[in-house]
């Protein structure tokens, strides 16, 4: 394994992502989700000067097919497109740990627990307020991952968060 620190990214980045650099995001896209989308594109940079590794389940792929209204460009196909063992964490975080998510949810979870990921990212807005979410964060906590929006990431270096999210939004 690497010594760079991790962070899990869900579908909801990518596709959040996605919105904004297709110009959908009017309506569908809270200003927090926006100021997130932010955060995200810099987190991404430092991944990509090897800085941070950013991390997802394939299951991401499966889960953005498209961008909230049933359409995907080749553009947006393209930039969405840039295991058993997963699954079986997944059940035991639900048997072991009594964390009552969803299935997606725990794929989503284990896979970032899996990769040694400090932080799962996401901008789901119904993730975040669901109760059986709320009630499973001090034992996701427990087991070493902290569930935040790109906004609070400690992860992201200093040197990435120069400039106003207004600006690039």
């Amino acid at each position: 394994m690497t010594n760079k620190d991790r962070v899990y990214f869900d579908s909801c980045c990518f596709i959040d992502m996605v919105k904004v650099d297709l110009g959908k995001d009017d309506l569908s896209i809270s200003e927090d989700r926006k100021k997130d989308v932010w955060f995200l594109r810099r987190l991404s940079d430092a991944a990509f000067n090897n800085d941070i590794e950013i991390i997802t389940s394939t299951l991401t792929i499966a889960e953005c097919l498209h961008v909230g209204d049933g359409q995907m460009n080749d553009e947006g196909k393209e930039q969405i497109s840039a295991d058993p063992f997963v699954s079986e964490m997944a059940r035991d975080l639900h048997w072991k740990n009594n964390i009552l998510l969803r299935g997606a949810d725990l794929i989503h979870i284990a896979s970032a627990m899996f990769t040694d990921c400090k932080e799962f990212i996401t901008t789901d807005d119904r993730i975040t307020k669901q109760q059986k979410f709320i009630d499973a964060l001090p034992e996701i906590r427990n087991l070493g991952l902290k569930v935040i929006r790109a906004s609070e990431s400690k992860i992201l270096p200093n040197s990435y968060r120069q400039g106003d999210f207004k600006d690039e939004i």
